[in-house]
């Protein structure tokens, strides 16, 4: 019987229909082990151990504590359009931004802007310094609009289907003590890593660490998942949508309403021109004409909005604030 579910190709190899479905898996959690994922796919554990880590060690799936920033005590957000000069390289420009500290998203985009940036600092005017210094008086730069955050509404980098029973990463938390916050900086750069690993490191024990760890997934505050390259699994267009809702509709509802989108992987409400923010992950461009014709255009609380393609994307996570 041939299997109906597709290949998709990456930098020169191609996953097979398990890799899908192991980065599936993966994706709602991170840390399951390969008998647990064996199980699960009904598939052998040798063939899912060597899988597991061929995907990871090629890069192909990035194992990630994902986090709400204000959890490391970044509570001050914003979203920066830019505007470069005639003859400035948008790509070097884009790249240039991932040695700020306080940049973590850099995308390069076809539309009213070439470059749009989000910025993650401890207080508003480290914020402001940020973008004062860094942005506005860079050199490349002939424009830029500012969107600071009200709230961040949604945060679910799994794009390809909703993890049921797992909650999206977006509501505000109480900054985390030192510990938690060391604990959560080690997932994040591996969260696979052994919990007896990160214990011996902060002079825990392997059992402190877990019952740490538990309690924040538990809360909400974190997920350790899979995270991959949308064109990994055929999703090779991004669009930012900039929103306004009708008068008298609250941000809130306009931001629930594109929450319900399944492509869509990040909402925030923000002041300035635009009033909610969206980050949405597709196929390809007829994809994003589909979602916003069927899905964008029939809400009721939307006022107007416009659309920006990304071309390129990078990335710099987030550390705890000083």
């Amino acid at each position: 019987m041939v299997d109906p579910r597709p290949t998709w190709g990456l930098a020169g190899a191609s996953l097979d229909a398990l890799d899908i479905d192991i980065i599936r898996v993966l994706q709602g959690d991170g840390r399951a082990s390969s008998v647990d994922i064996a199980r699960t796919l009904d598939e052998p554990v040798a063939t899912v151990r060597r899988k597991v880590g061929e995907l990871v060690s090629s890069g192909v799936v990035r194992i990630r504590a994902v986090t709400h920033p204000s959890v490391l005590g970044l509570r001050s957000m914003c979203l920066v359009s830019i505007r470069v000069k005639s003859g400035v390289s948008v790509s070097r420009f884009a790249e240039s931004l991932l040695q700020v500290p306080e940049i973590d998203y850099v995308a390069t985009c076809m539309g009213r802007f070439q470059v749009l940036v989000e910025v993650l600092a401890p207080s508003p005017g480290v914020m402001a310094e940020v973008v004062e210094t860094k942005l506005h008086m860079a050199p490349e730069v002939e424009s830029l609009e500012v969107s600071p955050y009200f709230h961040l509404h949604y945060l679910q980098p799994d794009f390809t289907r909703p993890v049921e029973g797992v909650p999206a990463v977006g509501e505000r938390a109480e900054p985390l003590d030192g510990v938690d916050t060391r604990i959560v900086i080690a997932l994040n750069r591996d969260g696979r890593q052994p919990f007896k690993s990160i214990g011996t490191d902060l002079g825990m024990s392997e059992s402190q660490v877990r019952k740490r760890v538990g309690r924040l997934v538990n809360a909400g505050h974190l997920r350790i998942m899979g995270v991959v390259d949308p064109n990994t699994l055929g999703f090779r267009t991004n669009v930012w949508i900039f929103a306004t809702p009708t008068a008298g509709t609250p941000l809130s509802e306009l931001a629930a309403a594109f929450a319900q989108i399944a492509s869509v992987t990040f909402v925030a409400s923000a002041a300035g021109r635009w009033a909610v923010l969206v980050e949405a992950v597709c196929r390809d461009e007829a994809d994003v004409l589909r979602m916003i014709e069927e899905q964008v255009l029939t809400m009721g609380s939307l006022g107007s909005f416009e659309t920006a393609i990304v071309s390129n994307l990078y990335f710099n996570p987030p550390t705890a604030a000083r």
